[in-house]
């Protein structure tokens, strides 16, 4: 899913903003580029790599909201 060049350190860019951004801030950032790169398909560059991109984000976003189901479920697991 993530380039090599996303993952410089030992951790990817993705989880260092996941850390460091509110749960709201953290949706908000992954369903922006979603749009971004949904809106953007067939524009500029390469449609099919705008959908993959989209589609990452989604994801993204899909797990952060299956994590914070699961911490409700689970209010003694959450480090929060």
């Amino acid at each position: 899913m993530l380039m090599d060049h996303y993952d410089v350190g030992g951790i990817s860019t993705i989880s260092i903003l996941k850390a460091k951004m509110s749960r709201d801030e953290f949706n908000g950032f992954c369903k922006g580029n979603v749009y971004k790169y949904l809106t953007r398909s067939g524009h500029k560059g390469h449609e099919l790599e705008d959908l993959r991109k989209a589609s990452d984000y989604l994801t993204w976003l899909i797990e952060a909201k299956e994590e914070y189901i699961s911490l409700e479920d689970y209010p003694h697991c959450s480090s929060k």
